[in-house]
């Protein structure tokens, strides 16, 4: 399938009804993704914004509400919540094997 089959894909199932769509730093992803499919004539729909989770804003907060004083890049909020393989940083498989860890690990 081509690129922009792919981006066809996507913007059909980030609207569909369960779909969330988590990342770290969200709106940037959001905005690159919406520019590359523009970029190929797919129109891409914003998803409501209760399916939407951004890790780096759940950080954040966590930070917040502990008085903590940690980083909230990726790397940083995974190693603090006890992550320990080390994966690539700013590689797709790395970034979303980590970004799905903190989504796990960062409640309470």
């Amino acid at each position: 399938a081509s690129t922009r089959d792919h981006c066809k894909r996507f913007s059909q199932l980030i609207t569909h009804p369960g779909v969330r769509v988590c990342g770290h730093n969200l709106s940037y992803d959001m905005r690159m993704l919406t520019n590359t499919t523009s970029a190929l004539g797919v129109d891409t729909p914003e998803p409501k914004s209760s399916n939407m989770v951004c890790t780096m804003k759940v950080m954040k907060a966590k930070r917040k509400r502990e008085r903590g004083n940690w980083s909230c890049s990726l790397g940083s909020c995974y190693e603090m919540l006890g992550g320990r393989k080390k994966h690539k940083a700013h590689r797709a498989l790395g970034d979303a094997e980590m970004t799905m860890y903190i989504l796990h690990n960062s409640s309470g």
